[in-house]
């Protein structure tokens, strides 16, 4: 995803009903820093990217399918509950001043993250990393197309064709005469 579709996902976007409920009784509940256990059922499969915040102002869909990324936002829901009935926000992400992020402040933060990290990356990156990997394991080039939700596949390609690692196993090979 790009940072400015990060940005704007919600909890109405990723909650269940069965989690809208386990959050609007944790809001009711409790006045003080509070935990409350999220499960995978309470994170929907996939949610709707609306027209506003995606490149090319269109409606798409995103997944939750990584294993890591739902355990993530469980437990991320779990120490941010009392932050999200403090000012009655919807975003899922917050700063750290209970505020929503925008697309040049969660940028910034994958900046920061980077920086912290001593690894260099960008809030772009996962999606080149992701067209590696995907063309690693041998994917169609216009099924990665569409999971990155390029209107032309000659954006995918400039992807393909960027990727590095991809890039020196062929030389490698080119090298070892294969």
């Amino acid at each position: 995803m790009r940072a400015k579709e990060i940005a704007s996902i919600t909890l109405s976007d990723v909650l269940t009903r069965s989690g809208k409920s386990k959050y609007n009784s944790a809001k009711l509940k409790y006045e003080t820093e509070c935990e409350t256990e999220w499960e995978n059922d309470d994170l929907k499969d996939s949610f709707t990217l609306r027209s506003a915040v995606t490149k090319g102002s269109k409606v798409d869909s995103a997944y939750l399918a990584s294993k890591i990324v739902r355990e993530s936002i469980l437990e991320y829901l779990s120490k941010r509950v009392m932050m999200f009935q403090r000012g009655e926000i919807d975003n899922l992400f917050l700063t750290k001043r209970g505020k929503p992020f925008t697309p040049q402040s969660m940028s910034q933060l994958f900046m920061a993250m980077s920086k912290l990290s001593g690894v260099e990356f960008s809030s772009h990156s996962g999606r080149r990393t992701l067209v590696g990997n995907l063309v690693r394991k041998g994917l169609h080039i216009f099924d990665i197309q569409s999971i990155l939700r390029h209107r032309s596949v000659q954006t995918t390609v400039l992807y393909y064709q960027q990727d590095e690692r991809r890039l020196g196993d062929l030389m490698a090979d080119a090298q070892n005469g294969e």
